[in-house]
């Protein structure tokens, strides 16, 4: 092969291989599993779908279409690489909860072909918690917004329940204050039966949005604005919980490990007595795709669990983009620089066959 053609080659088929690495091997290797476990959970954050809604992504409607492509592939490959028994998505499933029905309809719609098309099990429990993007803050847990989540996805509060071992999804929105009354009672109420637990099993908390934490130990400022509405004050915006439903969940649940959500790029904390919680980052392309693995196994003895969990992250959606444009880009030289090559030569060809046909003919 001369020097020449191999330039021209060599960075095609560079391209392809890191193409076929990103697409399979990076989702290899990497995970370390236990054998048979009790519970395999896999747990991601914030999706945020996007699209549509011209105002909601400058790109449009390919960059979204790219977006659910990269999240179908990590789907499906959880799925079939990692074979959990469950995956839980701690919210902002979607970018908007103040779309209309008609657009939530068309983005559910997008999000259910994602898993159906990626998930090879169908033993695997999908559990969707829903974050502020989902049905609004304090202020408006949107009864429409939480009507039509419940009915597509599952309930806002659930527990499941095994010997001396909770997993609890809370709907932790409402807690600081909210209009919705009804919802705040309900995930109040929620918490108190958790506490009642707190004594005869390990709990594990689900949350879209992280507790409070002081802000040099996790790079999240703490920010919560509130709206003095018939004088109840309620929650317009925040990142974390207010410091006192914190330590009421950490003093009375004394929940065995927390995840959470929201923040978008993730972090581990621990609380007093030694409690973990962690903030995943967003699975969203421009985030870098991570989630973590959860494994749970009884003790051999029969009392209590072993716990193991791993964190993975991926590259961003915008690096496998950048390479697909620039390998359509340079397949296009190719082509180009081919046809510029070839055209000639045909052409050469085709007067030359002429003039011996005409000379043939003079003869």
């Amino acid at each position: 092969m001369s020097k020449k053609t191999f330039l021209l080659f060599f960075p095609s088929i560079l391209f392809i291989i890191i193409l076929i690495w990103l697409k399979t091997f990076a989702f290899y290797d990497k995970f370390t599993l236990q054998e048979s476990p009790l519970l395999r959970i896999v747990i991601i954050a914030d999706p945020q779908m996007k699209g549509e809604n011209p105002n909601e992504e400058e790109f449009g409607t390919l960059k979204d279409q790219l977006n659910d492509f990269y999240y179908q592939h990590i789907i499906h490959k959880i799925s079939t690489h990692i074979s959990p028994t469950h995956i839980i998505v701690l919210g902002d499933i979607f970018a908007n909860f103040q779309m209309n029905n008609q657009l939530f309809a068309s983005k559910y719609k997008r999000y259910k072909r994602i898993f159906e098309s990626a998930i090879t099990n169908k033993q695997i429990q999908v559990i969707n918690l829903a974050g502020n993007e989902d049905i609004g803050y304090g202020a408006d847990c949107d009864p429409n917004a939480i009507q039509r989540f419940q009915e597509k996805f599952n309930d806002l509060n659930i527990l499941i329940e095994y010997p001396h071992l909770s997993l609890a999804i809370v709907n932790n929105i409402p807690l600081d204050g909210s209009s919705n009354l009804n919802e705040f009672n309900k995930s109040w109420q929620f918490l108190a039966n958790l506490a009642s637990k707190s004594q005869e099993n390990q709990i594990i908390l689900f949350m879209h949005i992280p507790l409070y934490k002081q802000n040099e130990k996790c790079k999240i400022n703490h920010d919560i604005l509130f709206e003095n509405r018939n004088q109840n004050n309620v929650v317009i915006y925040q990142n974390m919980l207010s410091e006192n439903t914190s330590d009421f969940i950490i003093n009375n649940i004394k929940p065995f490990m927390i995840f959470t959500g929201h923040s978008n790029s993730g972090c581990q904390y621990t609380h007093q007595d030694k409690i973990t919680e962690y903030t995943l980052r967003s699975v969203n392309g421009d985030f870098g795709g991570g989630f973590v693995v959860l494994e749970i196994k009884p003790n051999s003895n029969g009392s209590g669990y072993r716990f193991w969990i791993n964190k993975y992250t991926f590259p961003t959606s915008n690096v496998i983009i950048l390479m697909i444009i620039l390998l359509i880009c340079y397949l296009g030289f190719l082509v180009g620089f081919f046809l510029l090559k070839i055209i000639p030569t045909i052409y050469k060809k085709i007067i030359i066959k002429k003039k011996i046909e005409n000379s043939k003919k003079q003869k």
